[in-house]
């Protein structure tokens, strides 16, 4: 537990604004703790306390000269110091997870951007080559795919041999694949 000294606060301001790096390290020994354990519950991470609390004493030394003891402790003004401290590394810290969030998302939609740009594009070259096919291999296309019927029972249906059957079944699909294969722009 930290004694509140007036003298001995006033004694280390003023060493600290000569410039005397022992008293750094008194302020450290004497609030160190203190700062530390604040920084802690607000963060509730050791390392970046202890980077925080070094931090927190660093701009207690460059910032020293900024303090007016008619306004505060010193052991209130570098709570302070602490405090603000802390919440700039919180913010910072949130703002790079949203950040990092973000960017995990816009990957997401870009690689199924891609995807369904690449399923489209594939679709279109197919419907063209679909549309280029002869109307013999679209029907027969059609009754299997659609109709669900086999390649025999397109024979009997459309009154025409099973090998020209067969024959425009392969052919159409050769065109479909040949074209559905084809890299696509992004490529």
């Amino acid at each position: 537990m930290i004694v509140y000294d007036k003298q001995l606060d006033s004694d280390l301001v003023l060493r600290l604004k000569e410039r005397d790096p022992q008293a750094l390290a008194d302020i450290y020994d004497r609030y160190g703790r203190m700062l530390y354990s604040l920084i802690y519950r607000m963060v509730r991470d050791r390392g970046a306390a202890e980077d925080l609390t070094q931090e927190t004493m660093l701009r207690i030394w460059n910032g020293v000269h900024g303090f007016d003891p008619s306004r505060a402790s010193l052991s209130t003004w570098m709570t302070r110091v602490a405090r603000n401290r802390s919440i700039d590394y919180l913010r910072s810290r949130a703002a790079r997870e949203s950040f990092s969030i973000e960017i995990d998302n816009v990957l997401t939609v870009s690689a199924d951007f891609d995807e369904k740009l690449d399923a489209r594009y594939r679709m279109d070259l197919i419907r063209k080559r679909f549309r280029m096919l002869t109307a013999d291999e679209k029907l027969v296309l059609r009754l299997s795919y659609f109709g669900g019927l086999t390649q025999r029972e397109i024979s009997r249906q459309i009154n025409r041999p099973l090998g020209t059957v067969k024959t425009w079944v392969r052919t159409a699909l050769t065109t479909l694949r040949t074209e559905a294969s084809c890299p696509s722009p992004a490529e």
